[in-house]
C-alpha cells in the first residue's frame, strides 16, 4: 500500500464520509416500508390511502427537484459546499418529519427527497474528480456498499417497531427511526468542516483557483503534483467551455452522444425492474409463498453481498462489461419471471427464486456502476439531467407499478421490464464507451470518435462563434475619444 503515489486511507475515509449522502436517501426511501402499518393505524389513522401513499413518493418528487437544481448550484459553490448546505437542509427536513401532523410530514418528506436528489448528484461527482484514475472504480463501488447497508438496516429496523403504542419510549419509536439519518449529516458535515477542507482539484481549476487545487492535489497524492495538476487542466480545458457547461452545450458534438447513453443508462438503473422489486417485494413474494418475509430478507442479504462482491469486480473488468452483462442477464431473469407468469399464473415456485438471484447482476452492474458512469463522462449539468430523468423515472414506477399489476396482472410489468433491459444492452453494446483508466478528455474524445489531441480543438472550435460575436461586439462600442465628440 505504502508504494502507491496516493494516499490511500485518505481517500477511503473521505469517500465513507461523502457516501453517508447516498445513505441518507437509501436509508429515508427505505424506512417507510417498515413504519407504514404503525403509521396508517396509529399516528394517522384518518388518513386515507392516497395521503399515505404521498408520505412515500414525496421523497422522489422532491429527488427530482434536487437533482435538476444540484447542477447550477454544483457549479456554482463547488462539491464541497453544496454536501455542506444538503447536510444542514437534511437535519431540518428530519425535524420536521417527525412532527406528527400530515402537512409536516409531507414538507419533511419532501425536503428530505430534495436532499437525496442533490446527493446523488454531487457525490458522485465529488468522488471521481477527488479519486486517482486507478481508483475511481474502487471508490464509487464503496460508496454503494455504503448505500446499501443503510437500506438494508432502514428494512432490518421493522423489529423495532411495536406492534401497537404501549407508551414511554414505545411511542417514540417511529420519530427515533426517522431521525437516525442526522447522524449521517451532522458526522459528515463536521469531518467536511473540519478535516475534508478542499474542494476538487477540477473544481478549483475550473474557477482559475490553482493553489488551492495544488494544495487539494497534495491532499490525494504523495508526489507528481505537477503532472497531476497538468491532466486535471486539460480535462478541464476539454470538457468545459471556458470554464463552464451550460445546458444547451450538452447538444453539441462534445456531449450529445455521451449524454444520450448516460441518461439511457440512468433509466435502465430504474426500469430494470429495481424499484418494483425491492419496494414491492413482499406483494410479489406472496403470491408464491406465505412466507413473504424470509424470502424479502433472503433478497435484501443476496443484495448486500453483491454490492460487496461488485467491489473486486470493477477495477478488474471496468465498465461496459459488466453493464452489458448484468442488464442482458436482468432481462433473461425478468423475460423468463413474465413468460412463467403467463403460462403457468404468479404463485408457480420458481418465481420466487430468479426474484432472489436478480439483484447479483443489478448490483454488479448499473446498480454499483450507474452514477459512477454518468459522473466519468458528463459535466455537472448532464450528472444533474440524468439524475433527474432516474428519479424521474423512479416515481413512475412506484406510482403506476400497483395500477398495472391490477389491469394487466405481474406479467405485463417485468415484460417491459425485460424488453428494456435487452434493448440497453443492445444500444450499449454498439454506442457506449469504456471508461475505466481514462480521463474526461479521453473518454470525451471516444465519444467524439476522434483523436485524444482533437478534443480540446473542438471544444474551442464549438465555442470559438461566441467568442467572435462578444468580440464583434467589443469592436462595435465607441471608444471615449468618439463618444466625446
Amino acid at each position: 500500500m505504502s508504494s502507491r503515489p496516493y494516499h490511500t486511507l485518505y481517500i477511503f475515509f473521505f469517500t465513507i464520509n461523502s457516501a453517508f449522502g447516498y445513505a441518507y436517501w437509501s436509508y429515508n426511501l427505505s424506512v417507510f416500508n417498515s413504519l407504514q402499518d404503525y403509521l396508517e393505524s396509529y399516528i394517522f389513522p384518518s388518513a386515507s390511502t392516497t395521503e399515505m401513499s404521498f408520505i412515500a413518493s414525496f421523497l422522489n418528487l422532491g429527488a427530482i427537484f434536487g437533482a435538476i437544481l444540484a447542477g447550477p448550484f454544483v457549479s456554482k459553490y463547488g462539491r464541497r459546499s453544496t454536501m455542506i448546505y444538503a447536510d444542514i437542509l437534511g437535519i431540518i427536513g428530519l425535524i420536521l418529519t417527525v412532527i406528527a401532523t400530515l402537512p409536516t410530514i409531507l414538507i419533511g418528506r419532501l425536503i428530505s427527497g430534495f436532499v437525496g436528489g442533490v446527493n446523488t448528484v454531487v457525490v458522485p461527482m465529488y468522488l471521481v474528480e477527488m479519486s486517482p484514475l486507478a481508483l475511481c472504480g474502487a471508490t464509487g463501488s464503496l460508496s454503494i456498499i455504503v448505500l446499501e447497508i443503510f437500506a438494508f438496516v432502514s428494512l432490518a429496523v421493522s423489529f423495532a417497531v411495536p406492534d401497537s403504542p404501549t407508551g414511554g419510549i414505545s411511542n417514540q419509536v417511529w420519530r427515533i427511526l426517522f431521525l437516525v439519518p442526522v447522524v449521517l449529516n451532522v458526522v459528515r458535515l463536521l469531518l467536511l468542516t473540519c478535516v475534508f477542507r478542499y474542494d476538487t482539484p477540477y473544481y478549483y481549476i475550473s474557477k482559475s483557483n490553482p493553489t488551492k487545487a495544488e494544495n487539494s492535489l497534495l491532499k490525494i497524492f504523495k508526489g507528481n503534483i505537477d503532472k497531476e495538476y497538468k491532466r486535471v487542466q486539460e480535462d478541464v480545458k476539454a470538457s468545459t467551455f471556458e470554464g463552464s457547461v451550460r445546458f444547451r452545450d450538452l447538444f453539441t458534438k462534445t456531449y450529445r452522444r455521451s449524454l444520450l447513453i448516460s441518461f439511457l443508462l440512468a433509466l435502465l438503473q430504474q426500469f430494470c425492474g429495481m424499484a418494483a422489486i425491492f419496494v414491492f417485494s413482499n406483494l410479489i413474494f406472496s403470491a408464491s409463498t406465505s412466507n413473504t418475509a424470509l424470502y424479502s430478507t433472503i433478497l435484501g442479504v443476496i443484495n448486500l453481498a453483491a454490492v460487496i462482491t461488485s467491489f473486486l469486480f470493477i477495477e478488474r473488468y471496468g465498465r461496459k462489461p459488466l453493464i452489458l452483462f448484468g442488464s442482458t442477464l436482468m432481462g433473461l431473469i425478468l423475460l423468463a419471471f413474465s413468460v412463467i407468469v403467463l403460462v403457468s399464473g404468479p404463485s408457480h415456485p420458481s418465481l420466487k427464486f430468479l426474484l432472489i438471484i436478480w439483484p447479483i447482476f443489478f448490483q454488479i452492474s448499473v446498480g454499483s456502476l450507474t452514477f459512477l458512469y454518468i459522473s466519468e463522462t458528463l459535466p455537472s449539468v448532464g450528472v444533474a439531467v440524468c439524475v433527474a430523468g432516474n428519479w424521474t423515472a423512479g416515481f413512475i414506477v412506484i406510482q403506476f407499478y400497483l395500477h398495472v399489476v391490477d389491469a394487466y396482472g405481474v406479467a405485463a410489468p417485468f415484460m417491459f421490464f425485460a424488453i428494456f433491459c435487452l434493448f440497453c444492452a443492445a444500444v450499449f453494446a454498439k454506442e457506449m464507451v469504456e471508461t475505466k483508466g481514462r480521463t474526461k478528455r479521453e473518454i470525451i474524445a471516444k465519444y467524439m470518435r476522434v483523436e485524444v489531441n482533437e478534443a480540446i480543438q473542438n471544444v474551442e472550435e464549438e465555442i470559438k462563434p461566441t467568442t467572435e460575436v462578444k468580440q464583434l461586439n467589443l469592436e462595435m462600442v465607441p471608444s471615449e475619444d468618439v463618444k466625446a465628440d
